[in-house]
Formats: structure tokens, sequence, C-alpha cells
């Protein structure tokens, strides 16, 4: 029989993630009637459902073109980053966000392309300092585990990494982690990633967050699903993405998890505007009970009517227009875009601008 050898990893616990702020902000959102995003990934069998999920219908899955934008997208941002002549000085990737790992993969194949020596080799991929971050430590596993059978027994290597638990909703202070895993050094040049996490967030105060790490020559590369056309020309064909069988797997075994029983429980999948144009508008996942229910949630038990609505999950979709206003608003100047011919998903590579006479770090 076959197995695999047993390997080791390190994972990093985020003070947001920590047993007592993780209970407060559980209970805090219950109490407003919301499923704490981080929780839809929390649990092994969440991250499997949530990865069957974003197998059968996140575009990046897919759509070929769109896999070679992101290829694209990864060789600019490490041309703009790193440069033609510095790199051997090595490289940080700060994942915002992992998931499984498909992207991380391929950039990291990236990396290991672009850093040649000039010589007819590579530098091996131990240069590059890979901190991948999510609020579920199985996907964080999973991710490694993908890179790992990416790279096993290649000249390249592994990467050093250093995987970090954190919920990014927070917006926690990364600064020691990121530091602390390249010995204590700012001056790496470093690509951060943020893949589809933005329609999940409050996009605006998000994006302030991103940019207070872009110091030069630091860059960020982010994505996000769009509709190009806004809610009226779009809803009918977007919709069906978030109201499925995979889809609703996911739902029903979050609040399932929560101590929600299932007969007590209608799932709808619904839409609002969110500006006058609609060039904003939100996906929500709605969860009726049909019925009073008193959850018991640690120490605390919150009362439910039959009718009240908890919300599940919501993703956010914007025009290119719309999106970029949000990026530009936070001091994000784009160097770089891809948008898939159906308009469903784009790509942005971002610096914080810099102002004359600022000082550059």
């Amino acid at each position: 029989m076959n197995t695999m050898p047993s390997v080791n990893i390190e994972i990093a616990f985020h003070p947001s993630m920590f047993p007592e702020p993780w209970r407060a902000g559980m209970i805090e959102s219950l109490r407003h009637h919301l499923v704490p995003g981080s929780f839809l990934y929390h649990s092994p069998a969440q991250a499997g459902r949530w990865l069957a999920y974003h197998q059968a219908y996140s575009p990046s899955r897919r759509d070929a073109a769109l896999q070679n934008y992101y290829r694209d997208a990864f060789t600019m941002a490490l041309r703009q980053a790193v440069g033609d002549e510095t790199r051997e000085a090595g490289l940080r990737l700060v994942s915002l966000g992992c998931g499984g790992g498909t992207k991380d993969a391929e950039f990291l194949a990236c990396c290991a392309d672009f850093m040649q020596t000039g010589k007819g080799g590579h530098l091996p991929l131990n240069r590059v300092h890979y901190l991948p971050l999510d609020a579920s430590a199985t996907l964080l596993v999973e991710a490694l585990h993908r890179i790992r059978e990416r790279f096993a027994g290649t000249a390249a290597g592994m990467p050093k990494a250093a995987p970090l638990v954190a919920d990014i909703a927070r917006e926690p202070d990364l600064g020691e982690w990121i530091t602390s895993n390249t010995n204590g050094t700012t001056h790496i040049p470093t690509v951060f990633t943020c893949f589809g996490l933005l329609p999940n967030l409050a996009a605006a105060d998000f994006c302030n967050y991103l940019a207070r790490w872009l110091d030069p020559p630091h860059l960020l590369v982010i994505s996000a699903n769009l509709s190009p056309r806004g809610m009226n020309a779009d809803r009918n064909w977007i919709l069906p993405q978030y109201d499925n069988p995979q889809a609703r797997r996911w739902y029903f075994g979050a609040l399932g998890e929560l101590g929600f029983p299932m007969e007590t429980v209608s799932v709808n999948v619904t839409t609002r505007v969110l500006d006058d144009d609609q060039e904003v508008w939100r996906i929500v996942v709605e969860a009726e009970l049909l019925s009073d229910f008193t959850l018991p949630i640690y120490d605390t038990e919150i009362s439910y009517g039959a009718g009240q609505i908890i919300e599940a999950f919501s993703s956010s979709r914007y025009t290119v227009s719309a999106m970029e206003g949000v990026l530009h608003k936070a001091g994000l100047e784009i160097s770089g875009r891809w948008l898939m011919d159906s308009g469903e998903e784009g790509i942005w590579i971002c610096r914080r601008v810099q102002h004359s006479g600022a000082a550059q770090s």
C-alpha cells in the first residue's frame, strides 16, 4: 500500500482567531442575524463543501482564457515589484485569503520561471517567502499540500512558508507576522494577493486597509467577480451561480453546524441594489426561520421568532467602472488590468498613489 510521507505543518494563529474574540464575534454577528463570514469556511467539513462549490462554479476554474490572464498578471506583477536587476534579492508573496491554493501555486510557478539567473538556471523558490493567510486552517493545509505536490522533486524546490489563520474581515495588524517571517526586513519586494474576497467585505474600508501595506515597491494583485452591465441586465445569469445544489450544501452546512435544525429553515437567494444606477448590487442568501427557535451558542442563548431572517451569505457585484472607482478612492493606482470577455471577472495590479514630496520607504 502506498502511503504519503508524514509532514509536519506549523500554522500560526493571529489574535483575531483566539477563542475569546472568536466567540465574541460569533455571538455579536448572530445577534444581528448574520452568519459570521469566516464561519462559512471554518470547519474541515465546511472547507470541503466550499472547495466542491468553488471547483464547480468559479470562473477561474472553468475558463482557460481567465487562467491565462492570471498568469499574465502574475508575471507583470513580478516585473513591476522585483524588476530585472534585483531578482536575487528574493520576493515575499503575501496571500490574503489563500483558499485552496490553486492561484498561489500558479503564482509560485511564475516565480520559478521569472527568477532566472541568466546562466541557464533558476533561482530556487527558497528565495521566495510565501505567507498564506486564511480564516480556515483546513484551507491553509490544502494550499500548502497543493504547492508541495506541485513542486516536490523539481529544481525550484519549496518556498519558505509561514501560514497564518486570521480573520481578514477584521482588518488585523499583520506587520509582525510579515517581518518576523522574512528576517525582520521590510525591504524585500512584496506582492500582496487578494482573490475573490472583495465582494464579500465592505469594499471601500477593505481597500483602505490594503493600501496601508503598499509601501514602495510593494504592490497588490486583486480580483473580483463583476457585473458588466449592472443588476437589471445581469441578475438572471449571475444568480444561478449562488443558487445551486453545491452552494446550498455549503449554506446549509454552516447553518447546521451552528445548530439551526434544517427543518426549521428555508433558504432563499435574492438580490439588493446598492446604488441608484444599479452599478453596485448584492446577492444575499437569506435563511428564514419557519418557527420560533432559541439557539444555544457557547454560554449564550439567542432567540429568534418565526419569519425572522438570518443572512447566511452575501456577495456584492460591481461594474468595472464602479470597482475601479473603489480602488481609486482608496488611493490605489492601477498599473495592470485584465477582464474576461464576458466581463464576469477582473484582475488588477495596484500600487498606492505616491504624492509629490512624499517620503519613500
